[in-house]
């Protein structure tokens, strides 16, 4: 037993000790409040209120005041229960209550006379609230509507798009209420994901989380709190998924092949085969408690495995121009091209201030007259392959095609601890690492045509509440 416990323990601290860094943040919990009334209509001063965590088990006691409101703000998003107590009446427990991120829900219990033993329960489960207490215009994307539905290459913004007056943008982030994306803000659980602006209206996010890592995001698009700075456009306030009192694990893959896809019409049209395409998106997660109803963990893994087909087309010297001889040079139109000798340039007697050079005799430059530094590239040129578009200028005369390959590996860890009712904490973690871009070299050699060759990246994103 103490050795288990040691471990727990060891656990928190290590994922405490990462992340334990003092960032700014917005706010992405949410509050539930309310007033308790009698089967009158009038109000329960001094009743006791208790809202629980359903998923894990973390309560929050507080007590209505005067005029039977009660509040309870800094709330994780999740589904709660919300009982109320008071002598001389039933106890009345509300459950299913589901508290988005970063709402302000009104949950109002009625009591009933009699016994404080009997409690009548109601469920809001199937329900929504109306906004009724800020002007903000917003819709939250709940985790539902992110697992369940497709997404090509599973990035979990995408779906901002479901929101009215959301549009996708050139980069990571979309256009929101007619601003530039550049001027929106994106945050994971309330710390900033925003790169600074490397182009024009276009944005980059700092870190995508998976999929199966977002317990829900909400779309600001109107009327923002003052709270957001530095914004023109809207937000979008993502929250993670967090370990519960019971342990769950899941495990993915998801597939994408061309030979499952039909050639689509202008392909078929001209006679050319579809390009080859492969994608392998898996991984899984487990979250769960290390002390049930205190400390709780969740961490979840994807891989990315991608092969692109790139087929390509380009113009290469023919073997007898690499010698210097270009006794066959011609323009579109079949014309010879002459090339001059410079070390012939001399003036022209027939104007003044202007020179003349002589040819190259058959339009051969002499072996001795090529520079080593150019005879030494030619060797990177590759020699054609198949049949040009022009035969006088010899463009398009050499195809290749091959895979780009794409890998990439990413972690997202939290661990949440309550140590009372008015202290609670939590440390996440993500990582995306390992992740590699090797475009086919159509050359097969270091005078790569088209790219700078294999790439790695990686990125970090870290939040502590």
């Amino acid at each position: 037993m103490l050795h288990h416990t040691g471990m727990r323990l060891a656990l928190l601290a290590c994922f405490l000790m990462v992340g334990f860094v003092p960032i700014s943040a917005q706010q992405f919990n949410g509050t539930l409040r309310g007033t308790a009334r009698d089967s009158a209509g009038a109000v329960v001063p001094g009743a006791e209120v208790t809202i629980t965590n359903q998923n894990t088990g973390i309560t929050v006691n507080t007590t209505t005041n005067s005029e039977g409101n009660y509040i309870a703000p800094q709330l994780l998003p999740g589904t709660y229960k919300i009982t109320v107590k008071k002598a001389g009446f039933k106890s009345a427990a509300l459950s299913d209550v589901k508290l988005d991120v970063q709402q302000i829900r009104e949950a109002d219990v009625t009591l009933d006379v009699g016994q404080a033993t009997e409690t009548v329960t109601v469920s809001a489960s199937g329900t929504s609230a109306i906004e009724t207490t800020s002007p903000t215009i917003s819709q939250t994307i709940e985790n539902k509507r992110i697992v369940d539905l497709p997404l090509n290459g599973r990035n979990p913004f995408s779906l901002a798009t479901l929101s009215p007056g959301v549009i996708p943008g050139p980069g990571s982030s979309p256009f929101i209420s007619g601003g530039r994306n550049a001027t929106s803000e994106v945050t994971i659980d309330g710390i900033s994901n925003v790169n600074a602006e490397n182009n024009v209206s276009i944005l980059d996010l700092n870190y995508t989380p998976s999929v199966d890592a977002v317990q829900e995001f909400s779309v600001q698009t109107n009327s923002v709190s003052a709270e957001f700075g530095r914004l023109g456009g809207g937000v979008i306030n993502l929250v993670t998924k967090n370990g519960t009192n019971t342990f769950h694990w899941t495990a993915f893959e998801f597939h994408r092949n061309s030979a499952l896809d039909a050639t689509n019409f202008f392909t078929n049209g001209a006679g050319q085969r579809k390009g080859s395409f492969k994608r392998n998106q898996f991984g899984g997660n487990v979250g769960g408690p290390v002390f049930k109803d205190k400390t709780f963990f969740f961490v979840n893994y994807e891989g990315n495995r991608q092969g692109t087909a790139s087929p390509a087309t380009f113009t290469v010297p023919l073997p007898e121009w690499r010698r210097g001889d270009f006794s066959n040079l011609r323009n579109a139109n079949g014309q010879p091209i002459i090339i001059y000798d410079p070390l012939t340039t001399k003036a022209d007697p027939n104007a003044a201030g202007r020179f003349t050079r002589d040819p190259f005799p058959n339009n051969i430059i002499p072996t001795n007259r090529i520079n080593a530094i150019a005879r030494n590239i030619m060797q990177y040129w590759p020699l054609p392959n198949v049949a040009p578009t022009n035969v006088n200028t010899q463009q398009n005369n050499f195809f290749a095609t091959g895979t780009n390959i794409n890998r990439g590996n990413q972690i997202d860890s939290r661990v949440d601890h309550n140590f009372s009712q008015n202290w609670r904490t939590f440390v996440r973690y993500s990582m995306a690492f390992k992740g590699s871009s090797d475009p086919f070299n159509h050359y097969a050699n270091l005078a790569t045509p088209n790219n700078a060759g294999p790439t790695t990246s990686g990125a970090r994103s870290v939040a502590v509440d």
